[in-house]
């Protein structure tokens, strides 16, 4: 079954917290993690990979903080996702197509790639300042 981590929920939260700053604000790790009830240990881990991957900006000393690398609008779900998670795959087909000895007779074959690419360019369509817009009534 494919199911997103509790690391990704986490660190789409403590994005969204970020997002929902000005522009260049650095806020503390303890802040983040207070207001969006995750444990800190793990939210450092969390902060980390996602600066290791650009998408934060971490500072150090008194008016260190952890920032937004780029502004929200630039910031898509499937990188975050792939950023936690890496490359999610739907199934071993869509994953490593030259591992499936019946990709040439497959009649699904062509769904699975399918439904991967809708999976993919729904979550690149998907950014981070869409989520901390207030919501439109129906």
């Amino acid at each position: 079954m494919l199911q997103i981590s509790r690391q990704t929920e986490y660190g789409v939260l403590a994005l969204l917290d970020l997002a929902s700053f000005p522009p260049g604000s650095r806020l503390q790790t303890s802040d983040v993690a207070q207001r969006q009830a995750i444990p800190e240990s793990y939210l450092i881990k969390i902060v980390n990979r996602l600066a290791q991957v650009e998408l934060l900006q971490t500072y150090r000393g008194t008016e260190g903080g952890i920032a937004l690398a780029r502004p929200a609008e630039k910031i898509s779900m499937l990188e975050i996702v792939q950023a936690l998670e890496g490359k999610v795959n739907l199934n071993i087909c869509s994953h490593e197509p030259a591992h499936c000895k019946f990709s040439a007779q497959c009649q699904a074959h062509s769904i699975w790639f399918g439904l991967q690419n809708v999976f993919d360019q729904y979550l690149e369509s998907i950014k981070l300042s869409d989520l901390i817009r207030p919501p439109t009534p129906i």
